[in-house]
């Protein structure tokens, strides 16, 4: 009798396990493969830029990777680009809009994201502009490379994100002019952290220095 009492105990307890298993399977960013610093050549190759810093390749989104998504097309220029010594890593380009454009399968953390714009197309201001958002929060609203940088001219801006869900997503959308928003290079670098969420250990002999009516020295080894 206290055999059967136990096998159905050990049911139960299988039968609850089932569930908790499927849920830490599906967490978010439970199958994150990308590891940051990452920097993407939009709709270009791999390259080394003049700091020595890599750049991989562009390419599509896969789950658990990273990559663009909806790409509306694009494009590349020959000429050269002011206001930087990598000419090659603004001189290829990916076009957007409705919202499309790259997500990175992270772990939650902070993170800087820098985005590499050049204008090759208007040649006045107004002719393109278009919105940004950063993990769901707005970056760039009507933004117009032109009138900000000016032509075939290196045009850089960075932002910062926290990443809840496992996936960091930069979106577009055309907002104003004549053409789609456009996107030389991403860059995805740890800020805060870069994803760290572990606290630091406790200090070790933690004691006052000094004291004052309205403050305390503190000092502790290292």
């Amino acid at each position: 009798m206290a055999n059967r009492h136990v096998l159905k105990l050990l049911a139960a307890v299988g039968v609850m396990l089932l569930p908790l298993g499927a849920v830490v399977a599906t967490a978010p960013g439970a199958s994150a493969a990308v590891t940051v610093p990452l920097r993407a050549n939009a709709g270009g190759s791999a390259l080394t830029d003049a700091a020595g810093d890599q750049w991989v390749a562009d390419k599509a989104y896969s789950s658990g990777d990273w990559g663009y998504q909806t790409s509306y097309g694009s494009g590349s220029t020959g000429g050269a680009i002011a206001g930087t010594a990598d000419d090659s890593l603004y001189q290829n380009y990916n076009t957007f809009n409705g919202w499309g454009g790259y997500r990175f399968d992270v772990p939650n953390g902070t993170y800087q994201v820098t985005l590499k714009m050049v204008e090759d197309w208007a040649n006045a201001a107004g002719q393109r502009k278009f919105d940004v958002r950063v993990e769901g929060v707005n970056a760039l609203t009507a933004f117009d490379i032109f009138a900000s940088c000016g032509a075939l001219t290196a045009c850089d801006r960075t932002f910062p994100a926290t990443v809840s869900d496992g996936a960091l997503n930069v979106e577009f959308n055309m907002n104003g002019g004549a053409n789609y928003a456009t996107v030389s290079a991403i860059s995805v670098t740890g800020g805060g952290g870069g994803g760290d969420t572990t606290p630091p250990s406790v200090p070790g002999n933690l004691r006052s220095t000094a004291t004052s009516p309205t403050s305390v020295s503190l000092a502790w080894n290292a």
